[in-house]
């Protein structure tokens, strides 16, 4: 029976412990991430109020890219092996903080609460994929890592999947705990896979340059290509129609469930079904889409779908039909 899984998963004699150990790092987290932005989504709508979140979609932009660029340090300052051993405690210990805040019912919690989820969906990320890059070769990477990001794409949907019992069973607040449950677990994958790990791959570089010099140097070469310029641009556009659509739906879905649990409950459900919905695509539809029209033309379905969404919501923007859209939307992204 293993043999046959192993060959179905192309997991090669020596790799099964690791490929295991590191789908379940992907899965368990993906899993926590979708129940615990569904209550700090629910608790923010209903308790401050949607009309806030442009606002909070620029401060995201902006914390993400600092977080990002002085992860980008410590990564090449720090030996890697700590770093993936510390975040996940580290941002376990922010949801703990988070729930104790939510508990005292400080308007300003919710807001730093739902930027903080966004951070710490995207670092959780960079220790999984980092210690993926360490684990495994190129050669395994192109093997393995369409089954590791099938795990966390099955993370996500059960997690999803799992919110609406678990607000009935926690409530909504005590959601943030079983996120920061998810984190622990992933420590001791962690600690597992670290074992796994040959000190020299994981050994910081002895010429070390100034953080803000190598900013500058990718800033001056996206300046000079042509080609980096219009993906700035078209990356730029994209975020634009995507939070748009992303506003309407929550504003919309807020309306409609005005109780917490409600919505978190439903926001859970719409992650995993969406979730599932693109795992199924990505596996039995996206080869042949690929074959018919090629990346760039899957990519520039894209516009199109929100070409569609917006000419239809501007005459008939009923949450039916936001939920039709936003489905499509994130199936595809």
């Amino acid at each position: 029976m293993k043999s046959q899984v192993a060959t179905v998963f192309q997991i090669q004699p020596g790799e099964t412990r690791s490929a295991v150990l590191l789908s379940a790092l992907l899965l368990l987290p993906a899993a926590g991430n979708a129940i615990g932005v569904a209550a700090a989504e629910a608790l923010f709508y209903a308790r401050v109020g949607v009309e806030y979140l442009p606002l909070l979609y620029i401060v995201l932009a902006g914390v993400t890219a600092l977080a990002t660029f002085g992860l980008t340090g410590l990564l090449g300052r720090v030996s890697r092996k700590r770093l993936y051993l510390a975040l996940p405690p580290l941002l376990a210990l922010v949801l703990a903080l988070g729930w104790v805040l939510v508990g005292l019912d400080l308007v300003w919690s919710y807001p730093v609460l739902w930027l903080s989820t966004g951070l710490i969906a995207t670092l959780q990320n960079v220790v999984a994929w980092g210690l993926a890059g360490l684990v495994f070769d190129t050669r395994q990477a192109r093997r393995l890592f369409p089954l590791f990001g099938a795990g966390s794409i099955l993370g996500g949907a059960l997690g999803g999947l799992l919110t609406r019992p678990l607000v009935q069973l926690l409530g909504t607040e005590n959601l943030l705990l079983v996120w920061a449950l998810t984190l622990l677990a992933a420590l001791g994958l962690v600690g597992a896979l670290i074992r796994d790990v040959d000190a020299p791959r994981v050994a910081p570089r002895k010429r070390r340059s100034r953080l803000v010099d190598e900013l500058l140097i990718g800033l001056r070469f996206a300046r000079r290509s042509e080609l980096w310029r219009w993906i700035a641009w078209a990356a730029l556009l994209f975020a634009l129609l995507f939070f748009m659509l992303t506003f309407s739906f929550s504003k919309a879905a807020a309306a409609e469930f005005p109780d917490e649990d409600a919505l978190a409950g439903f926001l859970g459900l719409f992650q995993g079904l969406t979730t599932g919905a693109a795992l199924l695509l990505s596996l039995f539809l996206a080869r042949r889409v690929y074959a018919g029209i090629g990346f760039t033309g899957a990519l520039l379905a894209m516009p199109l779908i929100y070409l569609v969404a917006f000419a239809v919501l501007a005459a008939y923007a009923t949450f039916p039909a936001l939920v039709v859209f936003r489905f499509l939307q994130m199936v595809w992204v």
